[in-house]
């Protein structure tokens, strides 16, 4: 079950047109479910939260949707363009790689997710 509806992601973004919508549509089942597990992992039951945070899901669905489709940068980059002395050698750069679903640490920090750092560090035996 989607947290956000197609209205929510127009009235925060923009109209959806007719033949994304179905795209759209499975993008924010995706990300209930996604969510879904962050908030697992987080030691929460994912059920619970979204029943008593249902705004702050719907939210941070729209936030993943949109970002997915590459509208919400955090980053501000621009793709580049580079081209080196040989006439083949040329090398694209995106600014963004789309479509992956993530969260910034401000919107984890909403969940109580993911707050620690990340990697592993084995003890001194080894």
């Amino acid at each position: 079950m989607a947290y956000a509806t197609i209205e929510d992601i127009e009235r925060s973004w923009r109209s959806v047109a007719d033949y994304e919508r179905e795209h759209v549509e499975q993008m924010l089942d995706d990300a209930a479910l996604w969510l879904d597990a962050q908030v697992e992992r987080s030691g929460k039951d994912p059920e619970a939260f979204a029943a008593s945070h249902h705004d702050v899901m719907r939210f941070l669905s729209c936030n993943i949707v949109r970002r997915a489709c590459g509208e919400l940068d955090p980053t501000g980059a621009e793709a580049q363009w580079s081209v080196l002395t040989e006439p083949t050698a040329q090398a694209f750069t995106p600014a963004v790689v789309r479509g992956d679903f993530y969260l910034t640490k401000w919107e984890r920090g909403l969940i109580g997710a993911g707050c620690g750092r990340a990697g592993f560090s084995p003890g001194a035996d080894g």
